[in-house]
């Protein structure tokens, strides 16, 4: 029997979709569309916290055989170091200085930080918290973020 489990070779933030992808054989892309159509469409919330808690119960792929309480235990960690990772890019390129690692934020990776930001001012001014944010002024001011992060990159 095939086992589920995070993939450590179609992994763009924990692997959950890559691993849905290799235990139905289907691309990790395809998942991850649909993964992101179904969050849009949930509010983000139930989106977020569903891959947050399938990050958690799934085992990685070097973790298969090992006890739950070990495989908990390792995707905690996982998820720890995987945020301090973002946060140290996210800063660093906030900053305009190379992080202490030598990777950068990928494109991949900024993209789904503008689609976080995003989800969640939809969020907001869907439970209307944000009544001052009208949202034909956003679209501009994205597009000029979303230009502004592509000329400090090109640098």
């Amino acid at each position: 029997m095939e086992r589920l489990y995070r993939s450590s070779t179609q992994r763009i933030l924990g692997g959950v979709c890559g691993g849905l992808g290799e235990y139905f054989d289907i691309d990790p892309t395809v998942v991850r569309i649909i993964y992101t159509i179904v969050t849009v469409a949930t509010a983000v919330v139930i989106g977020a916290v569903l891959y947050l808690l399938l990050w958690l119960i799934i085992p990685a792929e070097a973790s298969l055989g090992k006890s739950t309480r070990e495989s908990l235990r390792e995707n905690v960690d996982d998820m720890a170091s995987s945020a301090r990772q973002i946060g140290n890019e996210v800063h660093a390129t906030f900053r305009g200085v190379s992080s202490e690692e030598p990777r950068r934020l990928e494109p991949a990776a900024l993209a789904g930080l503008l689609l976080i930001v995003l989800g969640v001012l939809f969020l907001f001014g869907n439970l209307d918290l944000l009544g001052w944010l009208h949202w034909s002024r956003l679209w501009p001011l994205v597009i000029i973020v979303i230009g502004v992060l592509l000329l400090v990159r090109r640098r």
